[in-house]
């Protein structure tokens, strides 16, 4: 972790546990993480025989607006792709024997550091949010299918898969950059009309307060895109951030 006196990381630590979270409970204890400067990924995959198959890697793109690290997207690749660092697959396939993963899903974020990859989170479940549903979608073979038969005793997942892409695929995360009420969203329309579009997911409706996103909780929606062009795609991205900066995509009184 970054060099910080005492007396700061006792008031950032007070300043959580003192408040409430989002389900309205009071949070009991923090965890101080080891500082890490790299690329972030997410590794999804499923292990069966207490072997891991990896389906997914997902990389994390994030903006830093006046100190904020703002979610902009997660592009998804298969394991094998080329342009990603080969140490992430042995590293996390050591981190679920480590931590004991025996059968299932399997999700875990990793920090690719100079120094190489580092553990930030592991959970024994799939990908959150839309993420589950991208990997089906894009990638063969299924992903739910192969987290259902991992826990046939039967199951030989890992032995005779091999896993490929079959369409570009991300998700994109809408950026506020003003706070109020949302009034309405006359842009939505669109962005349902883009070659890429899948589909989408709000957090806010007409009439309820929309924040200036600063962090994942003030995301506005997300966007799920998928192409067999990735230039197809990545026009439709620059699309959406164009309605985003102006007033096409929403009203905010």
């Amino acid at each position: 972790m970054q060099q910080r006196p005492r007396d700061a990381l006792a008031r950032h630590a007070s300043t959580i546990l003192d408040g409430v979270d989002k389900y309205g409970k009071n949070t009991c204890g923090v965890l101080v993480q080891e500082f890490m400067v790299g690329d972030e990924y997410t590794v999804d995959g499923v292990v069966s025989n207490q072997v891991l198959t990896v389906f997914a890697i997902g990389k994390y793109r994030k903006i830093n607006r006046d100190g904020a690290m703002v979610y902009d997207r997660i592009d998804f690749f298969a394991p094998d792709d080329p342009a990603l660092d080969a140490r992430m697959r042995s590293y996390c396939e050591a981190v679920a024997r480590a931590v004991g993963v025996r059968v299932g899903p399997v999700h875990i974020e990793v920090m690719l550091t100079a120094s190489g990859p580092l553990l930030v989170e592991i959970a024994a479940r799939a990908h959150g949010g839309m993420g589950a549903s991208v990997i089906d979608a894009n990638f063969s073979p299924s992903f739910i299918d192969a987290i259902i038969d991992s826990y046939l005793p039967e199951s030989c997942i890992g032995e005779t898969l091999r896993i490929i892409r079959r369409k570009t695929a991300c998700i994109a995360f809408l950026i506020s950059d003003r706070a109020g009420t949302l009034v309405a969203t006359p842009g939505a329309e669109a962005i349902r009309s883009l070659a890429s579009f899948v589909r989408e997911k709000w957090f806010v409706a007409p009439g309820n307060r929309i924040s200036r996103t600063v962090d994942l909780v003030t995301c506005p929606a997300l966007f799920e895109l998928s192409h067999d062009d990735p230039e197809a795609l990545e026009a439709d991205i620059r699309r959406i951030r164009e309605l985003e900066r102006s007033a096409a995509l929403w009203e905010i009184a």
